[in-house]
């Protein structure tokens, strides 16, 4: 797991995206995720990002968290 945890603030708020990749996306999902976890930290508020790799063997299912 990815990790750019910082603990949020009590005004804070989380952005969570769950998706489920299809066979042969891991390519384009890579390159989804690096835009995903750097692009929000030139946002103003954007406090930390969190990504979850599957947890099952043949998992398809990622987690992405920002907290702003």
């Amino acid at each position: 797991m990815d990790d750019l945890y910082t603990k949020p603030s009590a005004g804070s708020v989380a952005l969570v995206v769950r998706l489920r990749l299809r066979d042969g996306a891991d390519g384009a999902f890579s390159s989804w995720h690096a835009r995903m976890t750097t692009s929000p930290a030139g946002v103003p508020g954007f406090i930390s990002a969190e990504v979850s790799a599957p947890t099952e063997p043949n998992g398809r299912e990622w987690s992405v968290v920002q907290h702003f």
